[in-house]
């Protein structure tokens, strides 16, 4: 039997849950919409679910500042600027990108952000 992943996201106070599974799965699987399928979750071990860029990881352990205001910021907000630079490929466009944000969020509040 094949096995696939994928990354899904329940909400803890639902009665149920629900996956989607792309009919691609599907076929690499042979079901067709309707079949019965079994599936196993567990915890991402990342409690972001998003792997930190090297970029950002080498700013925040170099730059006492930038880590406090990362550490602030909610797992929605630094999800946000992960997937912000994610695809950047300048690594200078990608710390001009991270220091910017975090300077944006250095200024506010913490309880506002």
């Amino acid at each position: 039997m094949e096995n696939i992943y994928w990354l899904s996201a329940g909400h803890p106070t639902a009665k149920y849950s629900v996956s989607i599974v792309a009919i691609k799965h599907l076929k690499s699987l042979r079901k067709a919409l309707g079949d019965p399928v079994t599936f196993k979750t567990f915890e991402d071990p990342n409690p972001l679910g998003v792997e930190m860029p090297e970029i950002l990881q080498v700013l925040i352990e170099q730059d006492r500042e930038a880590k406090t205001t990362f550490d602030r910021l909610t797992d929605g907000k630094k999800r946000s600027l992960i997937y912000s630079i994610k695809n950047v490929k300048d690594i200078d466009r990608q710390v001009q990108k991270v220091l910017a944000f975090l300077r944006e969020k250095s200024v506010k509040p913490a309880d506002k952000q």
